[in-house]
């Protein structure tokens, strides 16, 4: 049977398996069903990538970091975020990321992928302005926020690449 963890079987993994690190504020970001990821970084794409069936031919984009402030004011358009969070998930554990109701209120959307049972490391994902007047985002802004599914462990994991791409800096 699948559960969702609530908070404090979230806490007892973040405690004991460091299932969650480098965030911002725990009292804030941990939720009563779920963790609220932060942006750290925000960076335009410049060019495209490559998918296909095996990964043997799969590139992905330059990207352009926007330079590091306190806020900037996104554009109608998609953005490669990178998260401040450290994820470590374990063996009998899976997490999905949904947006926060507020940016879909305001026009804006972070699709999200599985984390599979696992997965290690500096989770990216992809914020989408939809609204044509634009967004203004703070530095460690809170948009994902991750559930997390108890499963029963089967010894299959997480064995897929994840490499950070790497980032020219802009002024924009």
């Amino acid at each position: 049977m699948i559960m969702i963890l609530n908070k404090s079987e979230i806490l007892k993994y973040i405690n004991n398996n460091k299932m969650i690190s480098e965030y911002v504020d725990l009292d804030i970001q941990l939720q009563p069903n779920g963790f609220d990821l932060t942006v750290k970084n925000i960076s335009l794409y410049y060019g495209s990538g490559t998918i296909e069936f095996d990964n043997a031919k799969r590139g992905m984009p330059e990207y352009i970091a926007i330079q590091n402030r306190k806020s900037h004011h996104l554009e109608f358009g998609a953005y490669l975020i990178d998260y401040n969070e450290k994820i470590k998930i374990p063996n009998d554990i899976i997490a999905l990321g949904y947006p926060r109701s507020s940016l879909l209120r305001i026009g804006v959307n972070v699709p999200s992928a599985v984390f599979d049972a696992g997965f290690e490391g500096y989770p990216q994902g992809m914020l989408i302005v939809n609204n044509k007047h634009g967004l203004n985002i703070h530095k460690n802004a809170r948009v994902l926020q991750l559930i997390f599914l108890d499963r029963e462990d089967d010894n299959s994991c997480y064995d897929g690449e994840y490499a950070l791409p790497l980032f020219e800096e802009s002024h924009v």
